[in-house]
């Protein structure tokens, strides 16, 4: 007998649509699965907790979440990520098919569709999911019989094992600092690398500055006053012998160089013993700083060089790591300025990014917000409109007001455009603003009904900026309001379009910037 037979699947069905809900469990029930149903999303992931179907049939439009919030809550979370989904949706649309499957869906399907047809995709991703199951067991076989043996090696030579397993997490990190986009997240790397591989209780990396200065970037286990104190120049003595010489150095070896005891005294108060130099090519990029190891393990020659291999990986990953940040900064300024061209070709918007994101960094600096989280809320407000480019003439040449309906599809389509067009080079947080900041507060906004706290607060700031523009602003269908009007109409959409919090914020910017700056 076959597992279908058998009954041995559970299937999950969620639809709002009770026929077809219904249509679907008789259909696969007669077949021999075990069929579940849930109406909307809150219930669907509740089902998904107490029960772990083999597979779910989701449609994308759901009350409370939507199907696309499922997909991406399963494809998060360890327990339900390999569960396969196929999507269904009323919708034909490339993009959003694109969209399910670029979210983690195994197959769309779009309504109305043949239960036969259904099935016979049902039976072919099932197949594909107990081949891999099998692939799995056998992967956890094969990994059991691998660990055994290297139980064994441990158990003949211990030390010689210790080294190889250090040597290969070292190696995994650095495939992984080398891989990093965000020159934060390649310290951070390097000062667990340092320290969990080597047992180094202070740490510090010195990385060239904009001044051509090492200067310390990251460190751990050092006290702030030293620190500072731990800039060294180009043409520093310490600088010029590590370049020439090329490998680590310990301190107590440099203590007969007279030019060398200023920089060795820095480096000894802030209990630092060894310089290991970070070369990317010829070029040396900085330089690791280590300190207070345990007495029974004392640097040797096999640690030497694998410090220095992980010195030139940092280097590396630096050098990845800014070059990847330029290009995407590029990118984003790029597409900034062809947004700005584009709206100048509209005498109503005409500024209106530039004077969004003014606004935006104003309530930013306000809120208390980083200069990385600053930058990124630049980029979020400047390209806002992004997902619309292509709806301005229609949109700025016309004094028709949209319905309600038409407002919502736009919105939606926007949405996924600005997503689609920003592509992998727009960090998460950048396309989180441009999805989100049609969200309102109390949820009722789009694309994905978030409410509250949900919406990132990127998205509620430009939400607020760019309402209090337009409102500011003649629109072909009316005249620009007011500051008092303006004013009224933010406030009383405070708690349902605004975040009441922000709503204020907005109100010291606004009296803060001179109507002109504003406006201009």
């Amino acid at each position: 007998m076959t597992q279908e037979q058998q009954g041995a699947e559970t299937l999950l069905i969620v639809d709002d649509d009770v026929r077809v809900v219904e249509l679907l469990q008789i259909t696969l029930g007669g077949r021999g699965y075990e069929v579940l149903t849930a109406y909307d999303g809150d219930s669907a992931l509740e089902t998904l907790q107490t029960r772990r179907p083999a597979l779910v049939v989701l449609d994308v439009r759901l009350p409370r979440k939507s199907g696309f919030e499922i997909l991406r809550t399963m494809r998060e979370e360890a327990d339900l990520k390999d569960i396969p989904v196929i999507l269904i949706s009323a919708n034909a649309a490339t993009e959003s098919r694109l969209q399910g499957l670029k979210m983690g869906a195994d197959d769309y399907l779009t309504k109305p569709f043949s239960p036969r047809e259904l099935i016979l995709r049902i039976r072919r991703i099932l197949y594909r999911s107990r081949d891999r199951e099998l692939l799995k067991v056998r992967n956890e076989v094969l990994e059991t019989e691998i660990r055994r043996g290297r139980e064994t090696l441990l158990e003949m030579q211990e030390e010689m094992g210790l080294k190889i397993n250090r040597i290969g997490n070292l190696m995994t990190r650095m495939l992984e600092m080398n891989q990093s986009v965000s020159i934060d997240d390649v310290l951070e790397k390097f000062v667990v690398s340092t320290v969990d591989g080597f047992e180094f209780r202070r740490v510090a990396l010195l990385a060239l500055n904009a001044e051509g200065m090492l200067q310390a970037r990251v460190w751990r286990g050092i006290p702030e006053s030293a620190i500072r104190s731990l800039e060294l120049r180009k043409d520093d003595p310490l600088v010029r012998m590590l370049q020439s010489i090329g490998r680590p150095l310990r301190i107590d070896e440099l203590e007969d160089y007279p030019d060398l005891q200023m920089t060795l005294g820095r480096l000894s108060a802030a209990g630092l013993t060894l310089i290991v130099p970070a070369f990317s090519g010829p070029t040396l990029r900085g330089a690791l700083a280590l300190g207070d190891r345990p007495a029974a393990q004392p640097v040797g020659h096999y640690d030497t060089r694998v410090l220095q291999l992980l010195g030139n990986s940092i280097a590396s990953a630096l050098r990845n790591a800014e070059e990847s940040t330029e290009s995407q900064r590029t990118f984003l300024e790029t597409t900034a300025h062809l947004i700005r061209n584009i709206e100048e070709r509209y005498a109503f918007m005409s500024g209106h990014s530039e004077r969004v994101t003014h606004i935006c960094l104003q309530m930013g600096r306000r809120l208390g917000q980083t200069e990385a989280e600053l930058e990124t809320l630049r980029y979020g407000a400047l390209l806002h409109d992004l997902g619309e480019l292509d709806r301005y003439g229609e949109l700025m040449e016309s004094d028709r007001i949209l319905t309600d309906e038409e407002r919502r599809k736009l919105r939606q389509e926007s949405a996924a455009r600005g997503e689609t067009l920003l592509g992998f080079r727009g960090e998460r947080r950048i396309r989180d603003i441009l999805r989100h900041h049609q969200e309102h507060w109390d949820g009722s906004g789009y694309p994905d009904r978030l409410r509250g706290l949900e919406i990132p607060l990127g998205a509620r700031i430009v939400a607020l900026a760019n309402a209090w523009d337009a409102l500011r602003h003649d629109r072909p269908h009316r005249p620009a309001y007011a500051v008092d009007d303006a004013r009224r109409i933010v406030a009383e959409r405070a708690s349902e379009q605004f975040d009441p919090d922000l709503v204020p914020v907005l109100f010291e910017v606004v009296e803060y910037l001179s109507e002109d700056r504003i406006s201009a």
